[in-house]
């Protein structure tokens, strides 16, 4: 059988035509992948974001709660230092009730009968234990030290010189103070040793010192010796004077 050239012409038409519409499918075929493929890599991203936004929403939620529980601490702290405070002030009451001359005015059995019920109160206050933990370096610590030692001689002081006790409690207290203070007193100074002592101390220790000698200060306002420790002092002059007149 004979082909015309008409035929052959058409019958190549059709497979060229064929090729192109093979084309025009691989083609989109192709894209249709591609579309995919970045559909994919958009849900991966947005998956990652979501991830990212919930790690964030996580630390949020976190540091939220850590910082409730940093003002709950530091409200436990504050509450802890109004009952130590409390109980330094009921214990420095009974002292000052203790050696004051209207406990002294009663006698015999009322006046034990007072000053056991006096040292029971303070023994029960004393019982109270609270520990307040504050970190300190070596050099603050040492301070510290000082401080203490500096009060512990001025409370010593006042049983034997109190007018000298009064004004060093003030001089003490003027070098924890501002001198634009209502409470500084231009006439007493202050006093560079123990001012030099509470600067080396943390500012939370530096603000119980001053909490002290305001309490010691209002103490020696009203301080007056004890008939017992008049007798005390008395006892000790009659043995030096012992003691003088055996080694004459």
């Amino acid at each position: 059988m004979s082909l015309t050239m008409e035929e052959v012409s058409v019958s190549s038409e059709s497979v060229g035509g064929s090729d192109e519409n093979a084309m025009d499918i691989g083609v989109s075929s192709q894209e249709q992948m591609d579309g995919i493929e970045g559909n994919d890599t958009y849900k991966t991203e947005d998956l990652k974001g979501e991830a990212a936004g919930d790690d964030n929403s996580a630390k949020s939620c976190v540091l939220k709660m850590l910082d409730e529980m940093d003002r709950r601490v530091e409200k436990l702290r504050a509450d802890a230092l109004k009952v130590e405070a409390e109980r330094d002030d009921v214990l420095a009451s009974l002292d000052a009730l203790n050696n004051s001359q209207l406990v002294y005015t009663l006698g015999g059995i009322e006046l034990d009968e007072v000053t056991r019920y006096i040292k029971r109160l303070a023994q029960r206050s004393a019982a109270i234990k609270i520990e307040i933990s504050t970190e300190r370096s070596v050099p603050q610590q040492e301070s510290l030290h000082a401080v203490n030692t500096l009060i512990d001689a001025l409370i010593r002081e006042v049983k034997t010189d109190v007018a000298m006790a009064r004004r060093r409690c003030s001089s003490y207290l003027n070098s924890c103070l501002d001198i634009t203070d209502t409470m500084y007193q231009e006439s007493c100074g202050i006093d560079a040793p123990f001012e030099l002592a509470v600067l080396g101390c943390t500012l939370e220790d530096q603000k119980r010192v001053k909490k002290r000698l305001n309490g010691l200060n209002s103490y020696f306002a009203t301080y007056s010796p004890s008939l017992s420790e008049i007798k005390e002092e008395e006892e000790e002059d009659v043995e030096k004077g012992a003691c003088a007149l055996t080694s004459s």
